[in-house]
């Protein structure tokens, strides 16, 4: 009866049998390519447990509305280049922490090595040019998305709470990552930054997954039924 379910907990024990052979392989190899690959795939894994966690809730297994009726496209599409936008910018942080670990390839801030834009090679300062501006992309479309997701998400829905704080996250993801470049990378700063940056990626994961639901979480039954009506008149 559960088959999203059951899906989702066969991904999630194959994601740790996947994620504990490239640890291993990290280890033993001392590769950089497995290290990025390992520090994502945590990032996914994560989010398959969200996943998990909100197709068991109550809300969800009762088909208690999630979004507002009319809204589901809007939601859709906003909430699917949030997430994938986010797990770029994951994707670029994981090269920026395995390659740059001791210390970053610039310390300013608006440029980068005193370049607006770097040259690709050597490849250091262009990843790090890359993690700072689509960051501030990211950023800007979480706000963009939240402000809008207001209007998505059902006042009575649990969920209402998360364009709130996907109002505040980019704002502190922003700091942190300014802080990460003045202190040097700090071992403290550099966590949080990790830490925030994974709580934007699980969010945003629960709103395409609300957007995408179907009609038991998304009250797309709410927008069929005045139209079964009048076809019954």
């Amino acid at each position: 009866r559960w088959s999203a379910l059951r899906g989702l907990s066969t991904l999630a024990l194959l994601l740790v049998i996947i994620q504990a052979s490239l640890g291993g392989l990290r280890v033993l190899k001392m590769s950089d390519p497995f290290g990025i690959v390992h520090g994502t795939l945590g990032q996914l894994f994560y989010c398959v447990l969200v996943l998990i966690a909100l197709l068991s809730s109550w809300t969800w297994r009762n088909g208690q509305s999630i979004l507002r009726p009319g809204k589901a496209w809007p939601a859709r599409v906003g909430a699917t280049l949030l997430f994938a936008a986010v797990f770029v910018q994951l994707v670029i942080g994981a090269i920026l922490r395995h390659t740059q670990r001791d210390h970053l390839a610039a310390s300013d801030l608006l440029t980068t090595q005193g370049h607006w834009i770097p040259p690709a090679l050597p490849a250091d300062a262009f990843v790090l040019f890359l993690h700072k501006y689509w960051g501030v992309t990211v950023a800007l479309l979480m706000l963009a998305v939240a402000r809008h997701a207001r209007g998505w998400v059902d006042a009575s829905s649990p969920l209402r709470s998360v364009p709130r704080l996907l109002t505040v996250l980019p704002l502190a993801q922003v700091a942190l990552g300014v802080s990460v470049i003045l202190t040097g990378k700090s071992f403290w700063v550099t966590n949080f930054h990790v830490i925030n940056g994974l709580a934007m990626l699980a969010l945003s994961c629960m709103l395409a997954a609300a957007a995408w639901g179907g009609a038991r979480s998304l009250g797309d039954v709410a927008e069929t039924v005045p139209d079964k009506a009048a076809a019954a008149v």
